[in-house]
């Protein structure tokens, strides 16, 4: 059950406008995470037991690394048909919405979302990782990082070796920079919006946060980060 009492205390928002970021533990509730979990295990199964009937036992992490490997066009497909699953609006509850209202110096009612996605993050594999860039240069619903913000969550146990995002101290002080796409070379490769290093010389501190399932790590909509590398046996998820 939801705590309607539940208020951000002054201090955290404080530390929110001062430093650009804040993590908030168990602010998802876990049987709806879980639901999440179960939603791509799903259409998972759909896809990988049609390409590979025989291979039915491995588990989960294996089925996504071989998919991404053998058949990155059906990794494609999985991969769009998850960013509309419904589970992922189960998420949407009223510690996160009370949370964001008050970071954002905002009504409740006022509060909007521009999006809500699912990375999967394969072990070894870059063609959809994300260098230093801004969410900002993505989205783009208004002029300044201050009237937006980006909520972070693994949906799987977050292990070192996995990668967990990675953002630049005080980096969201630059302002919001507007990079210009740019198209990757590489089939199923991501378009990306990277900023250039001599825009981030002054700032020097790489930070990351030890976020557990149920957790988030909310930053600025201009703060400077990137995927981290994920040099384990499993999907980032």
């Amino acid at each position: 059950m939801v705590n309607l009492r539940y208020k951000i205390k002054s201090k955290d928002v404080n530390f929110f406008h001062k430093n650009g970021y804040i993590l908030v533990r168990n602010i998802f509730d876990r049987k709806n995470i879980l639901l999440v979990k179960k939603s791509i295990n799903s259409a998972l199964l759909k896809i990988f037991n049609k390409k590979y009937p025989k291979l039915k036992k491995i588990n989960f992490h294996k089925k996504l690394i071989i998919l991404r490997k053998k058949k990155p066009k059906s990794f494609s497909i999985l991969f769009d048909t998850l960013q509309t699953s419904s589970s992922l609006y189960n998420l949407i509850n009223e510690k996160l919405i009370l949370t964001v209202s008050k970071l954002l110096k905002q009504k409740k009612h006022n509060v909007t979302m521009t999006d809500i996605g699912i990375r999967l993050d394969p072990p070894n594999d870059n063609r959809n990782t994300l260098a230093w860039h801004q969410d900002s240069s993505y989205y783009r619903q208004n002029n300044s990082g201050k009237n937006g913000l980006v909520v972070w969550s693994p949906v799987i146990k977050l292990e070192k070796n996995m990668g967990p995002l990675e953002f630049i101290k005080d980096s969201y002080k630059i302002g919001t920079l507007n990079v210009k796409k740019k198209k990757s070379k590489k089939k199923f490769g991501s378009s990306k919006r990277e900023i250039k290093s001599e825009n981030l010389k002054k700032f020097k501190k790489i930070l990351t946060s030890n976020v557990n399932v149920g957790d988030a790590l909310i930053i600025n909509l201009d703060m400077v980060h990137r995927s981290g590398i994920n040099s384990s046996q499993k999907v980032r998820v």
